[in-house]
């Protein structure tokens, strides 16, 4: 009984929102690993807890899957994950929450560890920026607010816009072959580039490729 008081004490300080539970969920591209938030470093986490064989708590990680495949089909997959976390004594009503989406599903173990040290409820969610920190904890049990929606958007499109700034050529990285792309762009006055305007004045010259080595130079 110390032993688990004192992993929960040190878990509390030093990680209170993060768990490694395998991935139940074989629609996802994680299914059998053993994951957590800090897998996922950079990234919009949303994490739900909630009971499998309850109808509301299905029926509100459904909401929460069909938001966040069409993220997914907007092509933000890499920017934001979604958990359902919950518990391993109804995994008999597991399918209830693994049909149809591409969400990570977890279950947390008898003496659920995870649901005591988030301090979660049933269909307590969570939602976590890309430094981890905490920016909205409600339960949803009586729905999803629609400005939910809107912060996980917000925060999943500003996360996509800085990281491929400068991506001239739109290859997932920016190097020396954007810079040449981007003079490129200057010279030809009649081309224009999604993301060439890196300082967002309107115009596309050499203050743009002076930032444009700067970001390569801050960010390798």
């Amino acid at each position: 009984m110390k032993k688990i008081f004192l992993l929960l004490s040190l878990t509390i300080v030093f990680g209170q929102y993060d768990f490694n539970l395998e991935d139940l969920n074989s629609s996802s591209e994680f299914y059998e690993q053993i994951v957590g938030p800090n897998n996922f470093d950079g990234q919009i986490l949303i994490v739900y807890f909630g009971h499998y064989n309850w109808g509301t708590c299905s029926a509100r990680f459904g909401q929460l899957s069909g938001f966040y495949e069409g993220l997914i089909d907007e092509g933000y997959q890499e920017y934001v994950k979604l958990f359902g976390v919950g518990k391993s004594a109804h995994l008999g009503y597991l399918d209830n929450w693994t049909n149809n989406n591409d969400g990570i599903v977890n279950a947390d173990d008898s003496p659920y560890l995870t649901w005591s040290i988030w301090n979660a409820s049933q269909r307590d969610l969570y939602v976590l920026d890309d430094e981890g920190i905490l920016v909205y904890n409600a339960n949803i049990t009586s729905g999803i607010n629609a400005n939910v929606y809107s912060l996980i958007e917000d925060l999943v499109n500003e996360i996509s816009s800085s990281l491929f700034s400068g991506d001239i050529n739109s290859d997932g990285d920016v190097n020396v072959i954007d810079v040449v792309q981007l003079v490129s762009i200057i010279l030809d006055e009649t081309s224009n580039v999604e993301g060439s305007d890196l300082n967002s004045d309107g115009l596309i010259n050499v203050i743009d490729v002076v930032a444009l080595i700067n970001i390569i130079l801050t960010t390798n």
